[in-house]
């Protein structure tokens, strides 16, 4: 369920805002494995080599499930997912789906949202000219047609299960990440009728009771790529815990324009995050997090397509709409050998974008058959950049845009098992 207000006041009601009803009867042996995962849908989905002895972002009253779970993965090789909202394994669910650990997210460099084009087939997530830090993910053909509020995606961007109805500002860092999971096809009954290509899964690490850790790590790459990061683990009694956490990267640009000098690519951008878990009893689990999100880093350079209008105009020097000022110039001067640099004029702003996002998860365990969750969230977004839509010296086709917007959340589902584990049911 949910609902979406948008800055200009006006009220809607979002597509996904459909109820779902998932049954599922499982066989003997399915029952049997399914013995193992606990029923709510936040449990680990861990790769087995990097399965740890107990996963922090599990639901504390599911720990002791957790903690068997994962000892049988890295005993079978087997993988739990919980594109389904539940926990179950990869090989029972019949869904096509990629889930990644923190460890291998780790092993193999997944620093931000657009290096996960490495972890799944047929999954493509790259940053657009759209400003403000844009993401565009593209699942089996089907991806955004204009990054807007307005419009429910076809690939849903989740955090924590609170989806993101507009990827602007999604072009972050991925650090304190427990796992990550990529679902691919529709994903109608589950996430939203008009996730039509998939879903993209994000969940990041929950405080943990009883339980004091830090971590601080730097980084340093090509184009002095510096990423440094800190994370601070403090419980509070024995029945509260906090976790604090940051990120900051910085990385010089890897082109320019011929024509105005400006640089491409360089990016400075940092997040931070709070959250609290409260659980007074075994039963029942409260946590809340507020993430801020701020990037400042050079636009991304465009370049010109040979045989376009504004292509031919430039090289025949014709005074037209797409060249107004009569400029005639070489193929070379459009199109620079130095395949990483441009040609356009116009000194674009940088992409600009800050989010403040408020986002929790309660969960009360009624019974050995029935599981209460409330997921909620609010997200405050304003973004800014510029674009050259000719992506030649001509001073044509530019513009300068921004705005901001504002998404509520809400979603409460129900889910548990019955006739011994071979009925399971979610309803939301």
């Amino acid at each position: 369920m949910r609902v979406s207000y948008v800055s200009c006041r006006r009220l809607r009601v979002g597509a996904s805002m459909i109820p779902f009803v998932m049954l599922g009867i499982a066989s003997a042996a399915q029952a049997q494995a399914g013995s193992l995962a606990s029923a709510a849908p936040d449990t680990v989905a861990a790769t087995a080599p990097a399965a740890s002895a107990q996963d922090p972002s599990a639901h504390p009253a599911d720990q002791s499930a957790t903690e068997a779970q994962a000892a049988n993965e890295a005993a079978s090789g087997e993988l739990l997912i919980t594109g389904r909202r539940r926990s179950e394994l990869l090989r029972d669910a019949p869904l096509a789906v990629t889930s990644v650990s923190a460890p291998a997210l780790a092993q193999q460099s997944i620093v931000s949202v657009t290096d996960l084009n490495r972890v799944a087939p047929n999954v493509i997530l790259r940053q657009t000219n759209s400003g403000g830090g844009t993401v565009d993910a593209v699942i089996r053909g089907q991806s955004y047609a204009i990054s807007n509020i307005a419009n429910d995606p076809p690939v849903g961007l989740y955090f924590d299960d609170v989806i993101v109805t507009q990827n602007k500002g999604a072009a972050v860092g991925i650090f304190d990440v427990s796992r990550i999971e990529v679902d691919r096809g529709v994903q109608g009954t589950l996430r939203g009728r008009n996730n039509t290509g998939g879903a993209i899964s994000i969940y990041t690490n929950r405080p943990e009771l009883g339980k004091y850790s830090a971590d601080v790590t730097a980084t340093y790459g090509s184009r002095n790529y510096v990423q440094s990061q800190a994370v601070l683990n403090v419980p509070l009694g024995d029945t509260l815990a906090v976790r604090f956490g940051a990120q900051r990267i910085i990385q010089d640009g890897w082109g320019h324009s011929i024509a105005s000098g400006q640089e491409y690519g360089g990016r400075d951008q940092w997040i931070a995050r709070g959250q609290a878990l409260f659980q007074p009893s075994s039963n029942i689990s409260l946590n809340l997090l507020y993430e801020h999100v701020d990037i400042d880093q050079n636009p991304l350079g465009r370049r010109a397509i040979p045989g376009s209008g504004a292509y031919n105009a430039l090289i025949s020097g014709t005074l037209s709409g797409v060249n107004t000022s009569g400029l005639k110039l070489t193929p070379d001067q459009i199109i620079p050998s130095n395949f990483w640099n441009g040609s356009t004029g116009f000194i674009m702003p940088n992409d600009v974008a800050k989010a403040d996002f408020v986002r929790g998860t309660l969960q009360v365990d009624l019974s050995s058959a029935a599981t209460f969750k409330l997921i909620g969230g609010y997200r405050k977004m304003s973004a800014f950049g510029g674009i050259d839509l000719d992506a030649t010296p001509a001073l044509v086709l530019e513009s300068n845009n921004g705005g901001t917007s504002h998404q509520f959340t809400v979603e409460p589902q129900f889910s548990g098992k019955l006739l011994g584990g071979k009925l399971n049911y979610g309803i939301g």
